[in-house]
Parts: C-alpha cells; sequence; structure tokens
C-alpha cells in the first residue's frame, strides 16, 4: 500500500471534517475506571442476526479491568468459509448503550496479540443492520482482509477493501471512521490518509462499538464519539534515524500537568482527538526510555498535523539471554506440577541443553505438560545491586519465573509481552532465571522472543502480604496496582502470592495507584478490596490484605472422588442424571485425563461422568448458601447437573452426534465452567450426585 505525505493526509482530513466551531463536543467517551461492562450491550452471531448463522466456541467473555475492555473468548460464527471477500466474519459485537449518531468520529484504540478480526460498527440499528470497518490478518481465516461494508437484514456488502497486511500484533493500534451523511472514510495504522472510502447509500442514526471474529486476547483502550466539527491533532514522532518511533507513549501536558496521552501505533503516529487548542509540551517516557527533553506541539483548530524527531535512547541492555548470544539454557521436560527447581543451590544435571527462543515440542510434544528451564546469568560489576527488568519476551503458555529463587512475574497469556523487574537487592554477579513453564496445547516454552535484560529506570514497586481470619497466607490471589494517568502511560501490574502469601509488583510509574485484590470465589469479600496508593520514583509500597476463607472441596480423582463414564451416550438421554440412576454400566475414569487414555471417547461422541460425594463438614456452617462448581472444562460442550437438575451449560449438545453442524452444535473446548449451585438442591447432610453430559467434536 502506498504512503503519502502528512500535508496530503491533512488535506483528505479537511475534506470530511466540518469547519471548527463552538458546538464540537465528544457524543459518548468509554470510561474504564469508574464504570464497567454495564457501558455495552452484547451481541454473539446466532441465527437472530441471519438464519443461517450459528455460534462457534463461544459465548463471548468480555469484562472491564484495569482501565480497559477485555475479551477473551474464541468466538467465531459460522459459515466460515476461507475467501476474505466472502466470509462474513461474525462473532461477538459490544455495542455501547444510550447513544445515537448517524455522523461523526468514531474511534477505537486496542492492542491484541491474535490475527484475526477486529471491526469498528457504527450506525448501528440491530443486530442485521449496522456499518463496519473490519480487518483481518490470518491467511489461514482469507486473510489479510480489510473491508468497509454495510449489512442489511443480516447480509452484507463491501463498499471497499484491501488485501494490505494492516493492523500490527502485540502493540496499541487505533481505527478510526469518519461518516459524513453518504460519504465514509476509514483509517487504521497510518492515519495520514484514508485507508478505504465508501458511499452509505442509506445513511441513518445508530449507536457504535467493537466487532470480534476469533480475536482474543483483546484489550480495547478506548472508544470515543465526536461530532464532526472537532479538533483531530496527528503527531508523528521519529528517532534522530528518521525511523518511526512505535508503541511509545506520547504524553501532552501543560505546566507540567498531564493533559492527554496515547501509544504510537507502528507508524509512530499518535492521533489526539477534541483537545483545546494551544501549546503543549510533548515527550514520552517509560521504564527503559532514557529522559527524553520535551518539544512543544501546536494544537489548532480543525485538523492539524505535526512531526517530532526526538533523541529516544533506552537504557543499556545488560545481557541477551538468547542460545545465539551465549546464554546456556537447559530444560527439564516434563516435570509434576509440583517439582520446583527455582533454588540455584538445587542441582540440574539431569536437565538437557535447550535453545531460546525454540518450541519445547522438539523435545516433548506432549499437551497439558509442565516443564523447568533454567540458565546462569553473570552481571557486570556496574550494574550488580541496580534495578533490572527481564523484557521483549514471550512464553507459551503459562509462566512462573523466578531470579535467585524469587518470583518476579506470573503470566497465563501466550500473547503477552513479559516485562518482569528485578530488585536491585536480587541481582548479583552471578544468578539463576529459573522458569516453571506450562504449555496447554500447541508450541510450548519460549518460542519466538528470547529475554533481554536492562536497567530499569527508578521505579514504584507494591508488595504485601494476603493473609486470611486466622492469620494464615492464601496462596494464588492476584493483586492488580492501576494509574490511568502517569508520565509513563497508563500503568497495570500484576502479582500473585505465593505460598508465604507474599506479591510483588514492580516497574511502575511513579503515580497514584488503585491497589485490588481481585475477587476469588472461594473468598471474602466477593467482590474483591481496593486501597489507593502513591509511590515515588524508587519507592516500595505496602499494601497487606486479609481475606476470609470458604471451604472449598477438591473433586478430582486425586482427592479420592471415584468419576464414572458412560460411553457411548444417547441424544437427548438425561436419565443418567438422575440420583437413582443405575451405574452398573459406568467404568472409572480419571478426571481431569482424556477419555482416549482409558481405551473410550472418539470424535463425533456423546458421553456422562457422574461422581458422588459427601461435602466436608465445614460447609455445614454455609447451609443455605448457594455452591459454585468452577475450575473445569469439558472438551468440547457439556450440560451439568447437580442432584438431577441442571445447574448450566457450556456450548450446545447436538441432536445427532454425526452431524454437528447440522444439529445445533457449539463448542467451547477451553472455557472454565463457573456454575452457581441452588442451596435448594443441596444434600448438605448426605451423598450428592453431579452428572456431566458432554460431546467431543473433534
Amino acid at each position: 500500500m502506498s504512503r503519502f505525505a502528512l500535508v496530503c493526509a491533512v488535506a483528505a482530513l479537511v475534506l470530511a471534517l466540518a469547519p471548527i466551531n463552538a458546538s464540537a463536543k465528544v457524543l459518548w467517551q468509554s470510561d474504564f475506571i469508574n464504570k464497567g461492562i454495564e457501558q455495552f450491550d452484547i451481541y454473539d452471531v446466532g441465527p437472530q442476526m441471519n438464519p443461517e448463522f450459528s455460534q462457534r466456541s463461544g459465548p463471548s467473555n468480555w469484562y472491564v479491568k484495569n482501565g480497559a475492555l477485555h475479551q477473551d473468548s474464541n468466538i467465531y460464527g459460522v459459515p466460515d468459509p476461507p475467501n476474505g471477500m466472502e466470509n462474513p466474519y461474525t462473532g461477538t459485537t459490544a455495542v455501547v448503550k444510550d447513544f445515537t449518531a448517524q455522523d461523526g468520529i468514531f474511534f477505537i484504540q486496542f492492542r491484541t496479540g491474535d490475527d484475526d478480526g477486529i471491526s469498528l460498527v457504527f450506525r448501528w440499528q440491530d443486530e442485521k443492520n449496522f456499518m463496519r470497518f473490519i480487518s483481518l490478518r490470518d491467511p489461514g481465516n482469507g486473510g489479510p482482509i480489510t473491508r468497509l461494508e454495510k449489512w442489511t437484514d443480516g447480509n452484507f456488502t463491501i463498499l471497499d477493501s484491501t488485501t494490505d497486511v494492516v493492523y500490527q500484533q502485540n502493540v496499541q493500534e487505533t481505527m478510526l471512521v469518519i461518516a459524513n451523511g453518504n460519504q465514509l472514510e476509514a483509517y487504521v495504522a497510518d492515519l495520514t490518509k484514508p485507508l478505504l472510502k465508501g458511499v452509505d447509500p442509506d445513511p441513518k442514526p445508530g449507536r457504535f462499538g467493537v466487532g470480534l471474529y476469533a480475536e482474543h486476547p483483546i484489550d480495547i483502550n478506548a472508544l470515543r464519539a465526536l461530532s464532526l466539527d472537532s479538533s483531530l491533532y496527528v503527531a508523528t514522532l521519529k528517532n534522530k534515524d528518521g525511523q518511526p518511533l512505535s508503541g511509545y507513549w506520547a504524553s501532552l501536558s501543560s505546566d507540567g500537568k498531564p493533559i492527554a496521552g496515547i501509544y504510537t501505533n507502528p507508524d509512530g503516529q499518535a492521533v489526539f482527538l477534541d483537545l483545546p487548542a494551544g501549546t503543549y509540551d510533548l515527550s514520552t517516557a517509560g521504564l527503559t526510555i532514557e529522559p527524553v527533553a520535551p518539544q512543544k506541539a501546536t494544537v489548532k483548530p480543525g485538523v492539524n498535523a505535526e512531526t517530532f524527531t526526538l533523541d529516544v535512547k533506552t537504557t543499556p541492555v545488560v545481557a541477551e539471554l538468547s542460545t545465539a548470544a551465549g546464554a546456556e539454557w537447559k530444560i527439564k521436560l516434563p516435570t509434576s506440577p509440583t517439582d520446583d527447581y527455582r533454588d540455584p543451590a538445587k542441582s540440574d544435571a539431569d536437565f538437557q541443553a535447550y535453545e531460546v527462543p525454540s518450541n519445547w515440542d522438539s523435545i516433548d510434544s506432549t499437551d497439558y505438560i509442565h516443564g523447568w528451564l533454567r540458565v546462569r546469568v553473570s552481571i557486570p560489576s556496574q550494574y550488580q545491586g541496580k534495578d533490572l527488568v527481564l523484557t521483549r519476551w514471550t512464553f507459551f503458555d503459562w509462566d512462573w519465573t523466578y531470579w535467585n529463587g524469587e518470583l518476579i512475574g506470573h503470566n497465563t497469556d501466550y500473547t503477552r509481552i513479559r516485562t518482569y523487574v528485578i530488585p536491585g537487592s536480587l541481582v548479583k554477579a552471578s544468578n539463576l532465571l529459573a522458569i516453571h513453564g506450562f504449555n496447554t496445547t500447541g508450541r510450548g516454552g519460549i518460542v519466538e522472543y528470547a529475554p533481554l535484560l536492562m536497567v530499569a529506570n527508578p521505579s514504584v514497586a507494591f508488595t504485601g502480604t494476603v493473609t486470611d481470619q486466622n492469620g494464615a497466607p492464601v496462596e494464588d490471589v492476584e493483586i492488580s496496582a492501576f494509574a490511568e494517568q502517569t508520565a509513563w502511560g497508563p500503568q497495570t501490574g500484576i502479582g500473585i502470592t505465593g505460598p508465604d502469601g507474599v506479591y510483588r509488583i514492580s516497574g511502575l510509574a511513579p503515580a497514584t495507584y488503585a491497589v485490588t485484590r481481585s475477587p476469588r470465589l472461594d473468598l471474602d469479600p466477593a467482590e474483591g478490596q481496593t486501597v489507593t496508593k502513591s509511590g515515588a520514583a524508587g519507592e516500595t509500597v505496602t499494601v497487606n490484605f486479609t481475606v476470609n476463607r470458604r471451604p472449598k472441596m477438591d473433586l478430582s480423582s486425586a482427592a479420592g472422588i471415584n468419576w464414572l463414564v458412560l460411553y457411548p451416550a444417547d441424544p437427548g438421554d438425561t436419565r443418567p442424571a438422575a440420583v437413582s440412576f443405575n451405574e452398573s454400566g459406568m467404568v472409572s475414569a480419571p478426571v481431569p485425563g482424556q477419555l482416549e487414555n482409558v481405551g473410550l471417547g472418539d470424535d463425533r461422541s456423546l458421553f456422562w461422568y457422574r461422581a458422588r460425594f459427601r461435602l466436608p463438614d465445614e460447609f455445614k456452617a454455609y447451609k443455605g448458601r448457594d455452591l459454585i462448581l468452577t475450575g473445569f472444562n469439558v472438551d468440547d460442550a457439556d450440560v451439568t447437573y447437580f442432584n438431577g437438575q441442571k445447574v448450566g451449560s457450556t456450548g450446545n449438545l447436538p441432536t445427532d452426534p454425526s452431524d454437528p453442524e447440522g444439529t445445533g452444535y457449539i463448542g467451547n473446548a477451553g472455557g472454565i465452567r463457573t456454575y452457581t449451585i441452588p442451596a435448594n438442591l443441596v444434600n448438605w447432610d448426605g451423598e450428592n450426585v453431579l452428572a456431566i453430559n458432554g460431546y467431543e467434536n473433534t
């Protein structure tokens, strides 16, 4: 795709925007600090959109957390042809409430690690009638393709399209549509010129929002709708060599006070909407960026743009931890979930060499497997005792990362770039970096990018302990720290408590933070806990939490529960859900586990699991309260019963197992189930029966 000079872009934008005047206003603006998902109506694909449409891998999972709108379900619709011009690319859509407009500037900023479809919808009448600007990269699903569309009665017409690769993964991107009567202009990535143009033959007012096709996980940082007479200011940031500064926080301030900020896209562009005319200080800063002298930015009424050359330098690189750079990684695969090799003194004589980056499937391709990786790291004397940061790497899928035996970070999202700060007190001449990894399916290990060890700027850290009502430490509690406005951009840090109940969050910009103990089903207060704390550069702030533990019961085979399986099962037969069902025809099988491993199970088959158990005595203190059944998944769909009554389902079971797509099947193999069991169904003093009717597609 050709690129044009900035002056041409300004001319193109002026044609779409009316002259600035005093009536310019924000029509709608997201609030991901004080409000939640209640700002949106959620629409998942189905026959209500078009009688021929059905859903796969749903339902959607939208939520607001730490200043962003998130969705982490791999939901998509059928039909799903591989041709990028024919595929309707349906899935799930979040549409704002209490808003309607025909014309305006519609804007979203997002970051995704996936390569499927993201869209900006506008002039939304209902699920069948709306306008959409969608972009997709994945060649396996007909990409790359970007389309400007009009949907009428559940069918789409393409107004304009391109097969160029447009948005980039793992960076902040912007999508913007200018709708003025029947004239439409759509922008993504390069904001200096419209990517697509189209004519809406029948413009009507409606709502706007964001739509996804198999796109997860994704963070949407901002959604805004502005009147056409609003100002639009584009700042392009380049380094001294003329290369775009991508993914940097562009901050505008006045008299030292932050006014607005946004991340630059891959072309180094930051778009500011509806700023008052005036002169501002523009700069950038971050955990691994040397101080940058601010420059003057002049925002004028209407549409204007400026280019800035910033002398941006990163902090020193201490070590590149790839095999090619000399790092001698070792791996032990598989290991048990309880194996522990974080201690530098523990021997790794039974480990083998591991190339970083690479897929550990070349060593063991088993799914749902634990492993440990270790590497010795020597630190030059000038960096010993200083805060360092382990950054610019990913892990497939989950990692618990330790430096000299201390946990420095934990993440369960394989698409996320890891950035873990190592406190200077842990940085010695000789060090051990140890990673406990867990892979679900597909590739595993440090697959794409090797860790880079850099000097960290002075930052804020939060630490503390989570204890229960008896003073005992509580493990695996998520603590987050969030600040909406800082010199480094919005800041989110997450820590997980260890066996001692201690968490640590580090590498944050100086600011005031909301420190939150995230909700957990077995802890009270159920809604979580939040305190507000400020931190200065180089300061460690202590925040402790006290919780009340609720009793819980492990229903795995390892905990002594005898699970029975009926395979194959007949469609529509719910007799195995009954408490009195005759179990003589069922066989034992481990849970968790795969039916294939015990000689059962095949593609396109129905089955039943059953378990009998009594509640522990500590549950009796909660008699009369609902129970929560959670923490499990079923490959692929399930209907779950407790003491003969349905308590939840995920996906849809087909009425004909041999023809799932033709008989209503919807699957969600990886989705963690959480079902409420009404108190009146519970036998508090006797035996209870849990029955799960499942279906495996492929």
